[in-house]
């Protein structure tokens, strides 16, 4: 589902309430959370999660602390960069003993928006003794949390991608059709571009099956996950994918002079706040725009 609504750039927050936060409760979930949450969401609450702390992307020892006091606990520390902040109805804090799950609303947590705010809308969430009760607080889960967050990103990356390639197809096509004796070089070189643009789009999918087969046989022994092993290791993978596929997405559809086909704003805005979701930075490529005229 997270791949097909991708594939339109379908601009909902279909990542972090299915992808960051459903999985993840249908796991780890006690009855009482999974009574109160899911009929919410079906009734279209939206769910997300404070994934990062400050200098700590994706971080497997959160320095927020959950202190339990009978039957209740009570949290502080500080969240940045989680999306849809503002219009969550929950969120999923990781903490140093699990993952807790609070109200948006609740007392003692407050939403700040980001100087620089991306694409999905992130804010930066401070929790000052917010209290919730014990049952909200899922031990452990933090390794499974992290996993299908990175699952999820694949999908959702895949998805961009395959829409990305059908749209570009349709400009190839124009440009064949109308520059090729004019503008041979032009030509030759967007042709090149997106061919590697289909080969990283055919790697994505493979990463994201691969990533959600491993989920789907994890059971629930989380330790025995075959394929999702090092999450450094798929995050770096993602990184260099997406970085070189935005490079030419930027492209193949950024020329000002180019009114030929649909321009895909969309699609790269989304694959750039993936990026920047995963804690990378994106550099612009040693691409030779300087011998292409248009």
């Amino acid at each position: 589902m997270l791949a097909e609504l991708a594939t339109d750039a379908v601009e909902v927050p279909a990542l972090e309430t299915f992808g960051f936060g459903v999985l993840v409760l249908a796991r780890i979930a006690s009855a009482a959370v999974a009574e109160q949450v899911f009929p919410e969401v079906a009734g279209g609450a939206v769910l997300t999660a404070a994934l990062h702390e400050p200098r700590a992307s994706f971080t497997s020892a959160p320095g927020t602390i959950a202190q339990i006091d009978r039957e209740w606990v009570h949290i502080s520390g500080a969240k940045v960069d989680v999306p849809f902040a503002r219009i969550a109805r929950w969120i999923l804090v990781p903490v140093d003993c699990g993952v807790a799950v609070v109200q948006a609303n609740a007392p003692g947590l407050r939403i700040t928006d980001d100087l620089l705010p991306a694409v999905r809308r992130e804010c930066s969430v401070w929790l000052d003794d917010v209290v919730i009760p014990r049952e909200h607080l899922l031990p452990g889960g933090l390794a499974m949390m992290r996993d299908m967050a990175i699952a999820s990103i694949a999908a959702v990356a895949d998805g961009l991608l395959r829409g990305m390639v059908s749209l570009t197809v349709e400009e190839i096509q124009l440009l064949h059709r109308y520059a090729k004796s004019s503008r041979p070089n032009a030509c030759s070189a967007r042709s090149r571009y997106f061919s590697e643009l289909c080969d990283l789009s055919d790697a994505m999918h493979q990463a994201s099956q691969d990533a959600t087969l491993a989920i789907a046989g994890s059971g629930d022994s989380w330790s025995s996950r075959p394929a999702i092993v090092c999450v450094d290791q798929v995050v770096s993978c993602l990184a260099s994918r997406l970085s070189a596929a935005i490079a030419i997405c930027r492209f193949l559809h950024g020329d000002a002079n180019n009114s030929t086909g649909a321009v895909p704003h969309r699609h790269i805005r989304q694959l750039e706040g993936l990026a920047h979701c995963l804690g990378v930075d994106l550099l612009d490529p040693d691409l030779p725009l300087a011998d292409w005229n248009w």
